[in-house]
């Protein structure tokens, strides 16, 4: 069988199993979590080198000034994003839910129902921006009159490019439902990848910021077709015709209300820093927060992917009545993730200002560095509520979420319109940095609400912030150790010794992690799923 068939053949089902909801063949659980985490991070490592090669091209031929304005105009249809009232996550709990209990029946009108929804969000979010994007650009934000026209048109395409992804949410949901995060990753980082180099096609044959933003809009329009086809084929037919089904609407509205607050807050905590630097600074103060946002943020969604397998995982078991095995699986994945966050983010903080530098010019690189490496702390924090913030949305503890979420994104406000007049960008970092510590403040009240009774709290803390002191020791003398030198002057060096920084930290965090409370049982239980991965792939190698 060729890895192509095994990919669209999906995971093997137990002979036992009435269906797609049920355990899959003898895979247990975790090792089941563990093979969906990899193929989630491959799809975002593919990622990573896309956008870390393509930034420094389009920033090159738009310009410092244009870039900004594309990252507002992006910006600009977040919000529009709220119109959803969760509707994304909610099909993806109910969905595995009907899944779990071999309902298929029920499946399809979760989907159904979804795609009428988020169509209708669509076309809604969209005739907004259309219609308010002359007043953003000529009356809020401080840009130059010569780009007025340019801006408008770029909002308002940017507009189309979000719908077409709000749209694509329900056929994703399906994938995530049925586990099949190797077609979702592997798909969604092609089409992804499509949708960029159409842009940069544009850009590059001199169709400027509209151009850039037109061809991203249409090639993804086109590829939410062929998603929407191929989520069907690989859901054994789940129909995503949308259609008004008034239960399942009520009913995934509900659960979804509280995660539209959450986004809520997401998006003040995200897209008001670069609204606020577009009104208090200017607009090419936006691109160069937003090169440093979008390397963080890119490192921390390989961690949220991580955690993201657990959400439909968390679903099934807490439909199964095992809530104290869900648990445990949440708190070694918050390990892991912490691993990985801290191989990531400490190179990346210590060598700053050189990957900057070789990446995208001295120009940012004088101005931004101290910005990265303080957004680097608050990305770790974030990074360790990867796994329990789809803990409480598979055990429907939404309202946690949302809280937090309105919390960050109140502190980030507050903090960025008193810090960034004076302060600059640095003032934005302090305040998104800030905002995340709320993260920490859920994670201990999880403990003594919802873990307790299951999970001692020295493993707990252990477990949830362990890596991050580590890290914090490291990075600190990592970064002392390299400003007593000249660092590194080629891609060549940075390589070397950022991937030897990144092997220090995560060999410190597993070896000193294995002598902290629990530590042990952690680390027999990645050797384990590790021996497990392997042995697997070795039988599917020879079928």
């Amino acid at each position: 069988m060729t890895p192509f068939q095994r990919v669209l053949r999906g995971p093997r089902m137990n002979s036992e199993s009435g269906g797609p909801g049920n355990d899959l063949g003898p895979e247990s659980t975790a090792r089941r979590i563990l093979r969906n985490s990899i193929w989630h991070s491959f799809g975002w490592g593919f990622m990573i080198l896309l956008n870390f090669f393509s930034v420094p091209f389009i920033i090159s031929e738009l310009g410092p000034s244009s870039y900004g304005i594309f990252v507002l105009a992006i910006s600009i249809a977040a919000p529009m994003g709220l119109l959803d009232f969760g509707m994304t996550d909610a099909t993806v709990k109910y969905l595995s839910e009907s899944l779990g209990k071999d309902d298929r029946a029920g499946a399809a009108r979760y989907a159904a129902s979804g795609m009428f929804f988020n169509i209708a969000v669509g076309i809604v979010g969209t005739g907004l921006v259309v219609a308010i994007a002359p007043f953003l650009v000529r009356s809020v934000f401080d840009i130059p009159l010569i780009d007025h026209d340019e801006a408008i048109g770029a909002m308002r395409l940017s507009a189309i490019l979000w719908m077409a992804a709000q749209i694509r949410q329900t056929p994703t949901g399906v994938m995530t439902a049925f586990k099949r995060f190797d077609l979702l990753n592997v798909g969604s980082s092609l089409m992804q990848a499509v949708i960029l180099l159409c842009g940069l096609a544009a850009l590059w044959s001199g169709g400027g910021l509209t151009g850039f933003v037109g061809a991203q809009a249409g090639a993804s329009v086109a590829a939410t077709g062929v998603w929407i086809a191929l989520s069907m084929k690989v859901s054994g037919g789940i129909s995503l015709i949308p259609a008004f089904e008034r239960a399942s609407l009520r009913q995934t509205t509900t659960f979804g209300f509280w995660q539209m607050l959450n986004m809520l807050g997401s998006i003040l905590s995200q897209q008001s820093l670069r609204w606020l630097l577009g009104i208090l600074l200017n607009v090419t103060s936006i691109g160069f927060y937003n090169v440093c946002q979008q390397l963080v943020n890119t490192l921390y969604m390989i961690a949220y992917r991580i955690g993201q397998v657990l959400f439909p995982e968390v679903s099934a078991l807490v439909g199964k009545g095992e809530g104290k095995k869900a648990a445990e699986i949440v708190v070694n994945a918050t390990w892991l993730v912490s691993v990985a966050a801290g191989a990531m983010f400490v190179p990346v903080a210590i060598f700053a200002q050189d990957l900057l530098r070789l990446w995208v010019g001295g120009e940012i690189s004088n101005v931004a560095a101290e910005t990265l490496r303080i957004m680097c702390i608050g990305s770790f924090i974030g990074c360790l509520f990867a796994a329990p913030s789809f803990y409480l949305l598979g055990t429907e503890r939404g309202r946690w979420l949302a809280g937090m979420s309105m919390m960050n994104g109140a502190i980030v406000v507050v903090a960025s319109a008193l810090l960034v007049p004076p302060l600059g960008l640095s003032g934005a970092a302090i305040a998104y940095a800030g905002g995340t510590l709320v993260h920490a403040v859920i994670l201990i009240a999880m403990w003594r609400t919802v873990f307790r009774a299951w999970i001692p709290g020295r493993s707990y803390f252990s477990a949830a912030f362990g890596g991050l002191f580590l890290s914090t020791i490291l990075g600190g003398a990592g970064s002392l150790a390299r400003n007593a030198w000249m660092g590194p002057s080629s891609w060549g060096e940075l390589t070397l010794w950022g991937g030897a920084a990144a092997a220090v930290t995560a060999f410190c965090i597993l070896s000193i992690g294995h002598f902290l409370p629990g530590g042990s049982d952690r680390t027999r239980s990645v050797l384990s799923l590790v021996r497990s991965i392997r042995s697997t792939k070795s039988v599917e190698a020879s079928e």
